[in-house]
């Protein structure tokens, strides 16, 4: 039983591979933003500055699955905002400028736009401890009647995510790695927002 119980021991030290990478997330809230004002927002096709096709889509389907599971604000349809992106000759995210967010909100009818950014959306990355998956996301909520940053969060995790004996700790998949950095960094927003709401 003694042997047993040493081997075991032995067999988790070599198998347990702490991560080197981790994760690296940074959060703001401006101090005078009012979630309580937020009932709707409009989520913007995010953009993809990564060489993984669709991943823009991929992350923006997480975030708003998350955020609406959540419960807090309505997400205007994907479709309804296409069209009016459409209507004003809005091509690209980026293209939109502070003069327009007041426009956006009150031809969406939502409180608040938020903006994404992919920056890192790789299925493997190889290091010292193995192949892992990466992700790196910036995301960003724009008060429509302010025209001002209320929320940011930027979220990296990778290149060395923990792999346990057994797969107890694992993140193998980077869609799971995505909705684990999604959630946290939702998580950095839920706690900004009053109970009442």
């Amino acid at each position: 039983m003694k042997n047993l119980l040493t081997a075991s021991v032995l067999i988790l030290s070599l198998v347990i591979i702490e991560g080197c990478a981790g994760i690296r997330s940074k959060s703001y809230v401006h101090p005078n933003a009012d979630f309580l004002s937020i009932k709707r927002v409009a989520v913007m096709p995010f953009l993809n500055l990564t060489d993984s096709p669709h991943a823009e889509q991929k992350v923006r389907d997480i975030f708003v699955t998350e955020l609406l599971s959540l419960g807090y604000f309505d997400v205007l349809e994907f479709g309804e905002m296409e069209k009016v992106l459409s209507e004003m000759k809005i091509d690209k995210p980026d293209n939109i400028d502070a003069s327009m967010i007041k426009k956006l909100g009150k031809s969406l009818g939502v409180q608040a736009i938020i903006f994404g950014v992919v920056e890192e959306y790789n299925k493997s990355v190889s290091t010292g401890a193995g192949s892992f998956p990466e992700v790196a996301i910036n995301l960003r909520m724009v008060d429509t009647n302010t025209d001002i940053v209320i929320w940011m969060s930027s979220n990296s995790e990778g290149g060395g995510s923990t792999v346990s004996f057994l797969g107890i700790g694992e993140t193998p998949y980077i869609s799971e790695l995505t909705r684990k950095v999604i959630r946290q960094m939702v998580r950095s927003l839920v706690i900004q927002i009053p109970a009442e709401k």
